[in-house]
């Protein structure tokens, strides 16, 4: 069994909530453990070392923070990033260390707890992979998932004793949520909302159309996902009788490819792209949008396209007759027209007859 170390802490130097105060994870009046000395000065008890036989480190010297040795930050929590995208992850840790020995990293039994703004919502929009952790180790870490935090999110590590009773310390960090984008293209190239492909099928029933997920806050870098776990894309139109060859997917490479078929769909038809987080399919984190214009269109509406003219002949004599056709045909499919249509020749010379 490990000797114990009462340590009186000066409130001057460290500072402690009284008798294991409010915020620590224990919210039990019992302080066995943490008496008082009769006055104000709160007094810790604290395993000798970690089980190795090692001196404990008085708590005076210990600080609470980001890094180690001469890259030590007080009151700061590590982030692999200042900012996360939506339904994405970053990791969070925070380390205990020395001030009297070069701020080196110090291996006693603490607990630590982690909590973000987002993650105390009655529901909640960011998580923790853990939320309190017991460690010798002297380094708390865990993983935050951005569920649908956008803006900023407040994040806490507390630092307390090993039975949870006091509260130690803490440190913190400010995250930015993001949404990831839809568009064309990536880094300067990238243009914001827009989907490439022919919108405009006037002799055609098909279009190929693609786009890009972007990380606008890594200079409009794709975003990739091999284990195609994060976010889900889906393709719509406003025609319901338009089909596309791909119209869900789990987004993997960062870029997006479908072909669209306008079937029976004339006039204007609305194509839409929607991005998801995969595990919340009801709120889109971005929609973009593309008018498909089908047919030759006029005022928004489809009308009938025609073939080239076909004349018998290059030139006729001069009170000679000449056999001139034309077919009517749909614009979307190409197929021929039923039903009673008139048809009009022009031409620019009145000694013409038709």
């Amino acid at each position: 069994m490990n000797p114990i170390k009462i340590v009186t802490i000066s409130l001057l130097a460290f500072t402690i909530a009284a008798c294991g105060g409010g915020g620590s994870p224990d919210s039990s009046s019992d302080t066995a453990g943490s008496g008082t000395d009769g006055g104000t000065t709160p007094v810790v008890t604290i395993p000798d070392g970690g089980g190795d036989g090692s001196t404990s480190v008085p708590v005076e010297n210990i600080r609470f923070g980001s890094g180690e040795g001469e890259n030590f930050v007080p009151g700061k929590i590590t982030l692999d990033q200042n900012y996360s995208m939506l339904a994405g992850t970053l990791q969070v840790s925070a380390n205990v260390v020395d001030n009297g020995n070069g701020n080196a990293i110090v291996e006693q039994p603490y607990l630590y707890t982690f909590s973000s703004t987002c993650s105390s919502e009655s529901t909640p929009r960011a998580s923790f992979n853990v939320t309190s952790l017991g460690s010798t180790s002297g380094t708390a870490a865990t993983t935050y998932k951005n569920i649908n935090c956008s803006g900023n999110d407040a994040l806490t590590v507390k630092l307390f004793s090993a039975d949870g009773k006091i509260e130690l310390a803490e440190a913190t960090a400010t995250v930015t949520g993001y949404a990831p984008q839809l568009g064309s293209g990536s880094g300067s190239g990238y243009f914001d909302g827009k989907i490439s492909g022919d919108n405009t099928l006037a002799t055609e029933s098909s279009s190929y159309l693609s786009a890009s997920v972007v990380d606008i806050a890594d200079s409009n870098a794709l975003i990739t996902d091999s284990d195609k776990e994060k976010y889900t894309v889906v393709w719509r139109s406003s025609c319901s009788d338009s089909a596309f060859s791909i119209t869900t997917e789990k987004l993997e490479t960062g870029n997006l490819d479908t072909r669209y078929d306008a079937n029976s769909c004339v006039g204007v038809d609305v194509v839409t792209l929607s991005i998801y987080a995969t595990s919340d399919l009801a709120a889109p984190l971005d929609t973009i949008s593309m008018n498909m214009q089908i047919g030759a269109v006029v005022d928004n509406t489809a009308v009938p396209a025609l073939s080239a003219l076909t004349i018998a002949n290059d030139h006729v004599l001069a009170g000679s007759n000449l056999s001139i056709t034309v077919q009517g045909i749909d614009a979307n499919d190409n197929s021929a027209l039923t039903g009673d249509y008139k048809y009009q020749f022009v031409t620019d010379l009145s000694l013409i007859h038709i």
